[in-house]
């Protein structure tokens, strides 16, 4: 932590994001939240998954949407429940997507770069560059851009590459000037195959794409940009996310 933000500390104390109370400011969780509502953020991550039981940071479940799109696992931290805008969850995705909140950044930075290696996919094998692995992420649209000034997953998804030693591109062009929520899965999958392309400097061929998202609910958005990168030669395809819906979920099958 610089100088500055200590000082700064010492007169304008952090307070938590879900409570309003003090943290702690031990490491990038208890800066976010105070000692309680971490707590509770923990054990959120490790309640089990409805699907196939598993702790929520061990579930590999994976939206028909993306099973469709060849991806047989998708993996994330935590589930998340739109009705529950008050968990510590939901609380850290709105301070994420909607005020930019660096301290949410920092902490999703490092929840992805966890789940990442975590899932040995980061893990070059024999006779792999370091280049051949490249963390992405599902782009924002441009209205939301605009609105907020920056895209969240962007900037947690450097930071995470950069924790790995990977790669980090700009894959994907995100056209759309809306957003997906509030429509139904079927309605997403429009959306997105309307409005995802490849960057006209993208190179996958040969690669291993890690893909970023903030929230996985129908899978469209990663759907479609999955597909885009197995059709520029991408050799394989990861999908990770800091959190995912549970509705109507198939369980992950063991890769071959």
């Amino acid at each position: 932590m610089r100088f500055s933000e200590r000082l700064s500390g010492l007169f304008y104390p952090e307070r938590c994001i879900r409570c309003g109370g003090r943290t702690e400011g031990k490491d990038v969780l208890t800066r976010l939240f105070c000692p309680s509502c971490a707590e509770a953020f923990k054990k959120a991550c490790e309640s089990q998954c409805t699907s196939c039981k598993r702790r929520r940071f061990e579930c590999e479940c994976v939206p028909d949407a993306l099973f469709r799109a060849g991806i047989n696992k998708s993996y994330a931290c935590f589930a998340y429940d739109k009705e529950r805008r008050s968990s510590p969850t939901s609380r850290l995705i709105f301070s994420l997507k909607d005020t930019g909140e660096r301290r949410a950044t920092a902490l999703a930075s490092h929840l992805l770069a966890w789940r990442i290696a975590s899932s040995g996919l980061a893990d070059a094998k024999e006779g792999e560059r370091e280049d051949d692995i490249v963390i992405t992420y599902v782009p924002r649209g441009r209205k939301n851009v605009r609105l907020y000034g920056e895209d969240h997953m962007r900037q947690a998804s450097k930071a995470a590459a950069e924790m790995l030693h990977l790669g980090f591109s700009d894959v994907f062009e995100n056209s759309s000037r809306g957003e997906q929520k509030g429509r139904n899965a079927a309605e997403r999958g429009i959306a997105a195959a309307e409005t995802f392309s490849l960057c006209r400097d993208a190179d996958l061929a040969g690669k291993r794409l890690i893909i970023t998202d903030d929230i996985i609910t129908s899978g469209a958005s990663l759907s479609v940009c999955a597909s885009l990168a197995f059709g520029a030669g991408a050799r394989e395809v990861s999908v990770f996310a800091l959190a995912k819906a549970e509705k109507r979920r198939r369980q992950a099958k063991e890769r071959a």
